[in-house]
């Protein structure tokens, strides 16, 4: 009886610290999810598709991946810029790279909810842009970066944004494609 009464506390004791980190968890993944809606409301189009696009679409249709970013990184009204503008090593950390590139590797396409957007999301075929549902990422001294899929029929293009104080700021940009 008292071994069952024991295995019934340590038992009942696991389950609460697995309550709280869940908790802790689901408390952090709707910061995120908020962030990731601050973002994808500094487009500046009417209409952007009502899904966004999962990394293989990206990459299969664009061709980009973690080191395009890397590399290929110009200033965000860039006119001849050498590549790259944001030097990686500075802003993040190796675990941190390793990480972002996880992110990016298993982005999946999300339904966005319309009433988190000031813009609209229709349909994909009466879409002006298309875009992918931002990756949030933590860099050195805990300061917390943004990078968006944007596409249109024009360009393409991954915008980078860099939370300061209370605001997104858009801090640099990969073109991907010019039609």
């Amino acid at each position: 009886m008292r071994v069952n009464r024991q295995i019934i506390l340590k038992f009942g004791i696991l389950n609460c610290l697995l309550l709280f980190s869940n908790c802790a968890v689901n408390k952090e993944n709707k910061v995120i999810n908020l962030y990731a809606y601050d973002i994808l409301n500094e487009v500046d189009y009417k209409y952007v598709s009502k899904r966004t696009l999962n990394y293989s679409e990206i990459a299969y249709n664009q061709g980009f991946n973690v080191y395009d970013i890397i590399e290929h990184n110009v200033e965000k009204n860039w006119v001849l810029e050498e590549p790259p503008h944001l030097d990686f090593d500075t802003i993040f950390n190796s675990k941190q790279r390793i990480e972002f590139n996880n992110k990016l590797k298993g982005l999946e396409a999300v339904k966005l909810k319309n009433g988190l957007l000031k813009i609209n999301a229709v349909k994909p075929s009466k879409a002006n842009v298309w875009l992918s549902f931002p990756i949030i990422q933590e860099g050195l001294n805990g300061k917390i970066y943004a990078f968006l899929y944007q596409g249109t029929s024009v360009e393409s293009q991954i915008r980078i944004f860099k939370k300061e104080e209370n605001k997104w700021v858009e801090i640099g940009m990969v073109p991907i494609g010019i039609s």
